[in-house]
């Protein structure tokens, strides 16, 4: 009785705030409608009049969410890496780039086509948001997204946020979780003659690796202008390795790595239209195909592997921006995907007479709403409503399939001058949660607050102090609820308590030094009823249980500094370090209480250097990360530390009107041997080539 009147209240006040979001779009849309009847009323000049009054063409207003502010001036820890910095760096993957932000750590199982995820802070993959164009990427089954699905020839821009960002006119999926890493996809930008953009190339190198690529760029009108992307990515990924044995690894012996190729392409269609000079609407259509192989564990004196993964993932998605007033903003973002996986694994070890063939399909329907008012110069509100329903459909038999309703609500209020900033924010999740099997209810509520500050201290130096708490409500996946042998349906949400204590100092040293960029930030995470399988019967059998807790204390550091040697040389040297005690507090019985959590190394860094001059840009790049555990912190479980070395080369030349690229790369260097992931060695020394011209 008591959770039917708890839904009844749940649909009365979702279709409240129904009615209040349809009543804002009715709104901006009659907006629309009437300023196209009132330019309908303006008389056209015949074509050859000739008028006696002088005409000025004035310049459209152009709207614009990419936000190009100071990381320095930011609220909460903000990095950033531009298309030039990519570039120049030879990233060719998401998860490439991704790895050099401080305080991140990405699993990697080896290879290009292994699986790439992120944790930033000790917090899990499934604690950062991962958002292209600023709507986010979901995975409700597993509630992790592949790093390495993306590259990165048409992005303007990567950033990830820890905490949550100083805009507040945003989706309220955006503030649901601890970090948010965003991928800002570059918008056309046409010379006034030329209405047309060609991009062609193609990069290759060890281990069979092939990735041609085309974008092709048109402007319809004044108003409208289109993009297509095409993207081919196979790789072998026969490298090989050294396996040692014995307790004193007086045992070596040379493997070649199997079942890690990889055959993938990516299609992407974006339309960009200028609707008025105060709104605009973009509209991205995006699809992905690839098969590869799922490499096994290098144990036993094997790392024989037969399993196949085949995804095809299709989204499309829009943003519509609308510029009322001067005191009135307005966004509406759409989106529908599809996700396909199918995985083959054809000698399971819980199936020895029938292989282990499993397919599974995602939909996801979503729609968002949020309206800022600028109250007063310093003073701002806004309000976010998301609604998005997910559904999970598989060819197990009795397997639980689930159907979740989640309507996200934020609340934001900001005070910026020129000198302090303050913003706080309420954000209310409701999720309404069912089954086909057992037809059961779920529900679940919370109210998650942020609050946040930062405070110029001297009126001439750009010295800042900065300080957030935030709460993090997460809500177990599907896998964790209903997966066979492993979901435990009595799981409760994750709950996080995130504080951050910050200083940033920015300044320009005349011409010489343009930039000099120092942060430093100190944190504390504390994660109740995390969520971590344990094993029930034996290695084989695990499920899920709530009996994790972990408290993470540490240091992020960043330092960046720009230097114009002479007219057209430039030196680039940036660096991070990243400190990070994460002790689990699950269980003071248990042996791995107090000990440093699995993968999480206490000492890590990056540092990069780039060359610019008129001959041939030269870039040097070196990530080290410390000593981890797979387990219990024994010698037995240790990953040892490793430092990995990566040079570029790229040169630019003009041939008429063709500007052609040319990249080449040694990555690791010093063939360093290592493991990201226990088990699964990653490739040594490996080189890549690179071409690309644009018209």
């Amino acid at each position: 009785m008591y959770q039917l009147k708890e839904y009844r209240l749940f649909t009365l006040f979702a279709k409240c705030r129904l009615e209040v979001f349809c009543f804002s779009l009715y709104l901006v849309l009659g907006g629309c409608h009437s300023f196209a009847q009132n330019n309908d009323t303006i008389p056209l000049r015949k074509k050859n009049q000739s008028d006696s009054i002088k005409s000025y063409e004035l310049k459209g207003v152009t709207i614009s969410d990419i936000q190009e502010k100071p990381i320095s001036l930011s609220l909460a820890p903000l990095q950033k890496l531009s298309s030039s910095e990519l570039e120049t760096q030879g990233a060719l993957q998401l998860s490439d780039a991704v790895k050099q932000f401080s305080g991140t750590i990405i699993k990697d199982y080896g290879g290009i086509g292994g699986l790439k995820t992120i944790s930033v802070r000790s917090l899990g993959s499934q604690n950062t948001l991962v958002a292209y164009d600023g709507i986010t990427l979901s995975d409700c089954q597993n509630g992790q997204v592949d790093l390495g699905k993306f590259t990165l020839e048409n992005v303007a821009y990567i950033s990830l946020v820890n905490g949550q960002d100083d805009n507040i006119l945003q989706t309220a999926r955006a503030f649901s979780l601890s970090s948010l890493l965003n991928i800002q996809s570059k918008t056309p930008v046409f010379e006034q003659q030329k209405p047309f953009n060609l991009l062609i190339g193609a990069k290759a190198g060890s281990f069979g690796l092939f990735n041609p690529l085309l974008i092709i760029e048109n402007r319809i009108s004044n108003k409208v202008s289109l993009s297509f992307n095409v993207n081919w990515l196979q790789s072998t990924g026969d490298y090989p390795f050294t396996i040692r044995y014995g307790s004193k690894n007086d045992s070596v012996s040379s493997e070649t790595r199997q079942n890690s190729d990889i055959k993938s392409l990516s299609l992407e269609a974006n339309a960009f239209i200028q609707l008025t000079p105060k709104q605009k609407l973009n509209v991205k259509a995006n699809y992905y195909d690839s098969e590869r192989g799922l490499p096994g564990a290098v144990v036993f004196y094997t790392s024989n592997s037969l399993q196949r993964l085949w995804d095809r993932n299709f989204f499309i998605q829009a943003n519509y921006a609308n510029t009322l007033s001067q005191k009135f903003l307005f966004r509406v973002d759409a989106k529908y995907s599809n996700v396909y996986t199918h995985y083959l694994d054809p000698y399971y070890l819980l199936n020895a007479d029938k292989k282990l063939d499993e397919e599974f399909r995602q939909n996801e329907y979503y729609l968002s709403e949020a309206i800022q008012y600028n109250i007063f110069k310093p003073f701002s509100i806004s309000w976010a409503n998301d609604f998005f329903v997910n559904r999970l459909h598989s060819n197990l038999n009795k397997y639980n399939e689930p159907e979740r309703y989640s309507w996200l609500s934020a609340l934001n209020a900001k005070y910026d001058i020129k000198r302090l900033q303050i913003l706080a924010s309420l954000l209310s999740t409701q999720i309404n949660e069912h089954t086909n099997q057992d037809h059961t209810e779920k529900q679940y509520h919370q109210l998650t607050p942020f609050a946040g500050v930062t405070y110029k201290i001297f009126k001439k130096e750009n010295l800042r102090l900065r300080y957030f708490y935030k709460q993090n409500y997460r809500v177990p996946n599907f896998n964790e609820l209903y997966y066979n042998n492993i979901g435990n349906p009595d799981l409760r949400p994750e709950k996080t308590n995130q504080q951050n204590v910050g200083i940033t100092y920015s300044a320009s040293f005349g011409s010489f030094a343009p930039l000099v960029l120092f942060t430093a930030d100190g944190y504390y995470n504390n994660v109740n009823d995390k969520i971590i399988a344990v094993p029930r019967q034996n290695l084989f059998v695990w499920s899920m249980q709530n009996i994790g807790k972990v408290q993470s204390t540490g240091i992020d550091i960043v330092l960046e500094s720009h230097f114009q040697l002479y007219a057209e040389m430039k030196l680039i040297a940036s660096g991070n370090y990243g400190y990070q005690q994460s002790l689990d507090k699950s269980n003071s019985k248990q042996k791995t209480y107090d000990n440093q959590i699995p993968y999480t190394p206490v000492h890590s860094g990056n540092l990069n250097i780039s060359f610019l001059n008129p001959w041939v840009d030269f870039n040097y790049n070196i990530f080290f990360c410390g000593t981890r555990y797979t387990g219990v912190n024994t010698k037995t479980n240790e990953l040892e530390a490793y430092t990995e070395h990566n040079v570029t080369l790229s040169k630019q030349l003009k041939i008429k009107r063709v500007l052609v690229k040319l990249q080449a790369q040694v990555l690791n260097l010093f063939d360093t041997e290592y493991e990201v992931v226990n088990y699964y060695p990653m490739p040594g020394r490996n080189y890549r080539i690179g071409i690309t011209a644009s018209y």
